[in-house]
């Protein structure tokens, strides 16, 4: 069986694409996943993705993982979507996505894509966790900006080993069963800008961007150093992706007082804009050994 595909780039983080809507991809086939997204034997990408039918939504994503797991969502694939749409012959400037947990918007800015990204969840500061250079601790922060991720900040991020701080980190029993993604980061000290690398778990290694990650990166940064929407992230690809984001004041009712406290502030009207480039289209041979 030759199957058409499409491969795209988000800020050099690379994806196939198909065309999944008659459902003819396999998709418990994990090593056929493997296979496509392998560097060498394969078309190579961090992942392969699904336009589906959606009775939520206009059309529906799914997304694999190079390893073959499923993820919920990926920031930088779905602006790839977006424009794959257009190759299929959808002109319009706007369509709504389902994801795994939730329905998102993406629309054209320009040649851009911007995305609609849901509220954040589970935002928590300044936990310590032992998965330092021999298992010393360092302080995590975590928020779920559509995959769980975890942040670290650092003046110098080009020389921390991050393939085996991000996998001692991604494996660490604090965020088990399912793992988590895991970002260092730097402020830019002359403008309302950061720069990231980000360990992707599914990938199981440094990619060149990750669309949630620059997103979580800079929620975390507004919230510990006050920087204002928008945020400009420097991908490793050194292209750059937007955030922009409203703040949104909590109040916790003490249940004995009747008193209300404030809590930190969350986020909302959080929206990723940047890149998504096509890269080549073709057919591959689809051998019955790749879906055993």
């Amino acid at each position: 069986m030759y199957l058409p595909f499409s491969k795209y780039a988000g800020c050099g983080n690379d994806f196939i694409l198909v065309d999944n809507r008659e459902n003819i991809f396999p998709v418990h086939a994990c090593g056929l996943i493997q296979s496509l997204c392998h560097r060498q034997c394969g078309i190579g990408a961090d992942g392969v993705i699904l336009v589906e039918k959606s009775s939520k939504a206009d059309f529906k994503m799914r997304i694999f993982n190079a390893d073959g797991s499923e993820a919920e969502m990926c920031g930088n694939g779905i602006r790839c979507l977006l424009k794959y749409l257009r190759e299929l012959g959808y002109t319009g400037k706007t369509y709504t996505i389902e994801t795994m947990l939730r329905c998102l918007e993406v629309a054209f800015e320009g040649e851009n894509v911007k995305v609609q990204m849901g509220d954040p969840q589970n935002e928590r500061y300044d936990e310590s966790c032992d998965a330092g250079p021999a298992q010393s601790p360092c302080t995590l922060h975590h928020i779920d900006t559509g995959v769980p991720h975890v942040v670290m900040f650092a003046e110098d991020i080009e020389h921390i080993d991050l393939q085996k701080l991000g996998a001692t980190i991604r494996h660490h029993p604090k965020f088990a069963p399912h793992g988590v993604n895991v970002n260092v980061a730097s402020l830019c000290l002359t403008q309302n800008a950061l720069r990231v690398r980000t360990f992707e778990r599914g990938v199981e290694a440094e990619t060149l961007a990750c669309g949630t990650g620059a997103t979580a990166v800079a929620l975390i940064a507004a919230h510990k150093y006050g920087l204002k929407s928008p945020i400009t992230v420097h991908t490793k690809s050194k292209e750059t992706l937007d955030i922009a984001f409203s703040h949104k004041e909590r109040t916790h009712r003490h249940p004995l007082s009747g008193k209300d406290s404030p809590l930190p502030s969350a986020f909302s009207n959080v929206t990723m804009c940047g890149p998504a480039t096509y890269v080549y289209r073709g057919n591959i041979n689809i051998r019955k050994d790749m879906i055993s």
